[in-house]
């Protein structure tokens, strides 16, 4: 979640310093949007449903290994690490871009 606070951050001092919202359609820009998006999805669509099986279950370590409960939570963690490691990606794919961006004779 701070990486997304963080890019969120990058995006409005973009904003503010070329004053015009053509600046938020660069290619790092758009990452930072697509870590915002894929977070919002976690945090929104798939963690409040954990948390629900984790209410369920009790306890993830004590549940039945065939239990179709723990086989929904095990299917929905592997969404959230999915999601959770696009944000990392398109984070340091947005870091490169815009070092590359500033970067001495560009």
């Amino acid at each position: 979640m701070m990486g997304v606070v963080c890019g969120i951050a990058i995006l409005l001092a973009r904003l503010l310093r070329a004053r015009t919202f053509a600046s938020l359609a660069t290619p790092a820009a758009l990452c930072v949007v697509l870590m915002i998006l894929l977070t919002i999805v976690s945090q929104h669509a798939v963690s409040p449903k954990m948390a629900a099986l984790r209410v369920h279950m009790g306890s993830i370590q004590a549940t039945a290994a065939d239990s179709p409960l723990l086989a929904e939570f095990s299917r929905l963690h592997r969404i959230s690490v999915s999601l959770e490691s696009g944000v990392l990606l398109a984070g340091l794919a947005a870091l490169y871009l815009m070092v590359r961006e500033f970067a001495p004779g560009k």
